[in-house]
């Protein structure tokens, strides 16, 4: 299974509540029962339309003293969150901890989005969605 996915996999995946959902052959059932299939997204051409920018003098070589350079980030941010170190490992384990999740089978946060802290409140709300709705699923088994 291709861990990479498209934002339109990630939705569909996301409505359905299954990591092997498949939007092409698959139905969903709406509120009243009735069934219905996904529209395919349009066709993005391989190419831009009027090419691709032409650009020179982007790079940016590494900083000589990085700890030296301020990273700003506006506080009224939606997509971005400054993430501070972790502390320092005390060499002990974690025990008793509370399960918010239970998935069945492989589910790695690389099959929901591999978006990263840059993408943060888009991946916060799929990662709530995918897991309440297989914590239903587990809750309803």
């Amino acid at each position: 299974m291709n861990f990479i996915r498209s934002p339109e996999i990630v939705l569909a995946l996301a409505i359905d509540g299954r990591l092997s959902f498949n939007p092409l052959d698959s139905e969903l059932t709406a509120d009243d029962g009735t069934k219905f299939k996904l529209d395919p997204p349009s066709v993005a051409p391989e190419i831009p339309i009027n090419g691709f920018e032409v650009v020179t003098d982007v790079y940016l070589s590494p900083a000589d003293d990085p700890d030296r350079i301020a990273l700003v980030i506006n506080n009224d941010s939606s997509r971005l969150q400054r993430l501070e170190p972790f502390a320092k490992w005390d060499g002990k384990d974690f025990e008793n901890l509370p399960i918010l999740a239970k998935v069945k089978g492989k589910c790695t946060i690389d099959q929901i989005s591999p978006a990263g802290p840059c993408c943060k409140a888009i991946l916060i709300r799929l990662v709530i969605t995918c897991s309440l709705v297989q914590l239903m699923r587990t809750q309803e088994e």
